[in-house]
């Protein structure tokens, strides 16, 4: 077993997150929720673990498991250790035939069995002499190691009252290695799971190196084909006392009771009323109240017979027949009375003459440090209740037991301390999920709206492009009317300068009809001096005249046309000239129409390509 791990463990893949060890544990914030792929799964923090078992007898997936020391005993075993076995008493009950499983073990190589009962004679011993002794007004027993473990990380204040004395799987020890002179490693076979912890304490001195369960050594049997049945019986090699009663409930108050009349020792016992009776003891021990001599108390409920480490698959009404039997036959074997007719424990007479009172001394530690919890102030509570989406005091103390508190303020300190998460909460999920389907529903809604955008976007950009289409239309239109605009402008300067050109002959013309007009006058006149001769050619130079003045008035009404039509002619350059530059002005405009409409056809695409990246 590699003891850096812990001693308990999560089958991850058979917990089903249920809870129910953090509802069970007797020990705050030991089992720390995380979330797996989704899943809620539950693992265990060793250091804050006290191995009581519980989760192991109450998980219904089998989730939680152990580790102990079988498969290393066996190996050393076989690689020629020299190993020495102690046995607790409760191996008569888990074994159907215990002799034969010694046998076996002798087979295989080992050298000394012995039995705890005889350590838990010098247990009770030792309780009484130190109690006698050092004067103390109240002692917690100790043979259970969650209860110590329980004193030393999680309620200190019950060290002060622990007894000082070893349990009964160390003095069997002590005794072996100090007074046996025995030098061999030391096996214990258990029924505890937490035994590890006491083997390992450094209060121990290390004198046991193995803790075997008798759950896992019946597997390891099992697995490796071995077959109690053929094997041959050995027993113990020592004997014990009423000692042996000490693996059931009560058995420390048999002893005790069966050498001291009307001691007062309390008995208690099982995870649920264990723990909660100590902490009331230790108010009641350290304010000075009054409390029990002696407090027998166990983890598991049946005692030791149906240990933590066994398969407890044995009727206690069967084992207690068998140890009520046994018990008589201890007293019978090592009780005489004395000439005075009080009786006597020949084993209590041995140790007082042999035995060393401080060689089975046993010294705590206070281990709270490492592991305590931290306390949330109100600002912190608050802010986790809000993230639970707890807003109300009546939400904030709802209690349910789904998150395996009990407590909507313990699980908000579960969330500070990091050793749970918000979605172990059902006020967080429901709520969470009511949101969802809101969110749902908007969605929804959302998906309709966006599908509606996206359609009007559609016909928009249909109309855009028709729009687009008819101002390029126009454009190709204008940019005709401008070419013949063009053209136009430049007939009309051509008319214009062919009729400059006529108004200059029709002036020329008028300056040939005035001289033919002047020598037609000249004529006249001469043909006046001529007399009779002469009439004839002033006959002509009058018609000559007369066609001179008709021309000139002909010519003078075509000049008088050409100043108006000039004059027409450049009113139509001006409106051409203006109708240009209009034409230009819309031309520009159209083809800012034309730009702008398709920006608005690419920003038309994007708000379509949002739109659709909405409902994705």
């Amino acid at each position: 077993m590699d003891r850096t791990k812990g001693v308990m463990y999560t089958v991850e893949d058979r917990c089903v997150g249920c809870n129910k060890c953090i509802l069970e544990c007797p020990v705050e914030f030991t089992n720390i929720a995380y979330l797996k792929d989704g899943q809620n799964k539950i693992k265990v923090d060793s250091e804050r673990c006290i191995n009581c078992g519980h989760c192991i007898e109450i998980c219904d997936h089998e989730a939680r498991d152990y580790y102990d020391d079988t498969e290393a005993f066996f190996k050393d075993l076989k690689s020629g250790q020299k190993i020495s076995v102690i046995a607790a008493p409760a191996i008569r009950f888990n074994f159907s035939n215990y002799q034969k499983l010694f046998g076996l073990l002798k087979k295989l190589g080992i050298n000394m069995i012995y039995d705890v009962s005889f350590g838990a004679d010098i247990t009770t011993w030792a309780y009484l002499k130190v109690i006698k002794e050092k004067g103390l007004r109240s002692v917690v027993a100790q043979p259970c190691p969650p209860i110590v473990n329980y004193a030393q990380k999680i309620n200190t204040s019950l060290l002060n009252f622990l007894a000082p004395i070893h349990s009964p799987m160390m003095c069997s020890a002590v005794y072996i290695r100090k007074y046996l002179k025995i030098s061999d490693k030391l096996a214990f076979l258990s029924p505890c799971i937490a035994k590890i912890n006491e083997i390992s304490d450094k209060n121990t001195a290390g004198i046991i190196s193995y803790n075997i369960t008798y759950k896992k050594l019946k597997k390891y049997l099992q697995q490796n084909g071995y077959d109690l049945d053929k094997c041959e019986e050995k027993d113990f090699d020592d004997s014990c006392g009423l000692g042996l009663v000490y693996s059931r409930p009560g058995g420390l108050r048999e002893n005790v009771g069966y050498h001291v009349d009307n001691a007062w020792v309390k008995q208690v016992e099982g995870v649920t009323h264990a723990y909660r009776y100590l902490d009331e003891y230790s108010n009641r021990g350290n304010s000075g109240k009054s409390v029990p001599l002696i407090v027998d108390v166990l983890n598991c409920i049946n005692g030791c017979n149906l240990g933590t480490g066994t398969e407890r698959d044995i009727s206690t009404d069967d084992i207690d027949y068998k140890m009520n039997a046994l018990k008589r036959q201890k007293i019978s074997e090592k009780s005489k009375k004395r000439i005075t007719g009080r009786k006597s424990y020949v084993l209590f007479e041995k140790f007082n003459k042999e035995l060393n009172l401080s060689d089975f001394i046993r010294k705590y530690e206070d281990k709270s440090a490492s592991i305590r919890s931290k306390e949330p102030n109100s600002a912190d509570l608050n802010r986790i209740f809000l993230e639970l989406y707890k807003e109300t005091d009546a939400s904030r103390n709802i209690n349910c037991f789904s998150c395996g508190y009990g407590s909507c303020k313990e699980f908000a300190k579960a969330i500070f301390n990091q050793v749970n998460h918000l979605h172990n909460c059902i006020y967080y999920n429901r709520t969470g999920m009511a949101m969802m389907a809101n969110e749902k529903s908007l969605r929804e809604t959302l998906k309709q709206k966006v599908a509606e955008i996206i359609n009007s976007m559609s016909q928009l950009a249909t109309a855009n492009e028709d729009n687009v289409r008819g101002a390029n239309n126009v454009e190709q239109q204008t940019d005709s009317v401008l070419e013949m605009a063009d053209i136009l402008k430049q007939t009309i300067d051509e008319v214009k300068d062919k009729l400059l050109g006529i108004a200059h002959i029709s002036q020329d013309i008028i300056g040939i009809a005035e001289q033919t007009n002047l020598l037609a006058l000249n004529a006249s006149i001469e043909a006046a001096r001529a007399g009779d001769q002469g009439r004839g050619f002033a006959v002509v130079a009058e018609e000559v005249r007369k066609l001179s003045d008709n021309t000139k008035h002909t010519v003078d009404s075509v000049r008088s046309n050409e100043q108006l039509a000039i004059t027409n002619i450049e009113k139509i350059i001006i409106m051409a000239d203006e109708l240009d530059s209009k034409v230009r002005v819309v031309n520009e405009e159209i083809g800012k129409i034309v730009d702008n409409a398709e920006k608005w056809s690419f920003r038309e695409q994007e708000i379509v390509n949002l739109a659709q990246s909405l409902l994705e």
